[in-house]
This record gives structure tokens, sequence and C-alpha cells, in this order.
């Protein structure tokens, strides 16, 4: 009798249950937006040992902040950055920090004594290969400006770790950034976005006047992934292929 009430239970639950949005094996046909006008930016590289360049741009762009700052960030220790951020929220800024709680006992002892901004940990406690990671690394101010590229925001990686950023007022990409924001903010991280209706790996591409831009979200599903793009704009290469990456592994 149990048997056969717990699987009436079953049945009804996947009848009446939201069911996950099953990704396209493949990459599906993506709508590009098309812009009149070129993409326009700064891209900054620390690669002068021992200098303060990407946490001053950083810096510089908080201070700025006329409404709100929202950081999402794998790891971060630079205490100027973090002193700036509890100076803009004391002054009235909407300040919000996602980060991810596999540091959870460094970023705690970091924030310490901060103030009551709201700061959320997500991903899982563990670090590995099967592990569920907030590897994010952007920020948003006043849903006017993004700051974006391979930096987390510490010490180590500010004076010795060869990174990038890139810094851009563009409309398109801060809408696209800013979703997946929102989705970050609801615990909607790793595999969960599967469930979500309007998740899509491929993201959104741009089309301007002196190229294009595509933004692409962890995780993917099969062939629908970043990995599927990568392998398809190397194999159409005709002059060169120029790549930047921390580490490379995959024997594809």
């Amino acid at each position: 009798i149990l048997f056969l009430t717990l699987s009436s239970f079953l049945i009804l639950a996947s009848v009446f249950l939201p069911r996950k949005n099953w990704l396209s094996e493949t990459i599906p046909k993506q709508k590009f937006i098309t812009v009149t006008e070129p993409l326009t930016g700064q891209l900054f590289f620390n690669d002068d040992m021992k200098q303060n360049i990407l946490s001053s741009v950083i810096l510089s762009a908080i201070k700025k902040a006329q409404s709100e700052l929202k950081l999402a960030m794998y790891s971060i220790n630079l205490t100027d950055v973090k002193d700036s951020l509890s100076k803009k929220f004391e002054e009235g800024t909407d300040v919000s920090v996602i980060l991810h709680k596999g540091h959870q006992n460094l970023h705690r002892q970091f924030f310490q004594g901060r103030p009551p901004y709201p700061l959320l940990e997500i991903g899982d406690e563990w670090q590995g290969p099967h592990g569920d990671e907030m590897h994010h690394k952007f920020l948003l101010v006043d849903k006017k400006q993004l700051l974006t590229g391979s930096f987390n925001y510490t010490l180590y990686q500010e004076l010795y770790d060869p990174s990038f950023l890139f810094q851009t007022k563009d409309p398109f990409l801060v809408k696209v950034f800013q979703k997946e924001w929102n989705r970050l903010k609801k615990n909607q991280r790793g595999t969960r976005k599967w469930r979500l209706s309007h998740y899509q790996p491929f993201a959104q591409k741009i089309v301007y006047t002196n190229g294009f831009f595509e933004v692409w979200w962890g995780p993917g599903f099969r062939q629908n992934s970043v990995k599927t793009r990568l392998l398809e704009l190397i194999e159409s290469a005709q002059k060169n292929i120029d790549i930047i990456i921390w580490r490379l592994n995959d024997r594809d």
C-alpha cells in the first residue's frame, strides 16, 4: 500500500510540478542585435608586475557611482575595494555583493565589520572538478557601466598574475550582465539554470560597425555550449587565431 501511495504521488508530482527547461543539445539559432555604432570601451592589462593598474580603474568606477554597485566576484581580498564599497554604502549608494561560497572562510573574515549591505554567498562549499562554483568576475555601476574580465579582486592577481579588465558603458552588454546578476541573486546558478524557461548558454550576439561581441554563460548542455562555439570559430579561421587563456586542458 505504501508503495502504491508513493507511486501515485510521484505520478501526480510529474504532472503538476514545473518541468525542466530541457535545453537543445545543439546551439540554437540565435537572434542577434545589429547596432549602427562601434563598440566602445577600454581594455586594461596588468602585465607590469607590482603595479596597481586594474584596481585603480575599479576604484575610480566605484568612487564615481551615483546610485548602485552590483559586484559578483569569485575571490576578493583587496582592502581598498572593500573600503570603497563600504564608503559608498554609507553615502547612500545601493551596494550588493555576490561571492563564491567555496571561499566563505576567507571572505567572512575579510568582510568582518562591514556595513550591512547585502552579501550573498552561492555555489558549493567545496572545490573540485564537479563542483558548482560562482566563478563570475564583474561589476555593474548605476546600470550604465560594466567592468568584467579575468581579474579576481585579489592582491596576488593584481601584482603577480597577468589578467585583463574590460570597461564599457555599452547598454546592450550592460543589459545582458544585469540579467545574469538577477539570476545569481535568486541563487539560480549552475545546473539550476536549466529549469529557467528564459535561460540559454548563448546569451547574446551583438553586431557593431567594428565587429561583433558574443556573451556566453555556463553551464552549457552537451553540444549547446561555449566549447562547441569555440571549436566552430577555430575551424572556420582562415588567417590567424589569437587566444588568451589561463588554463587549457581540453583535448578537442
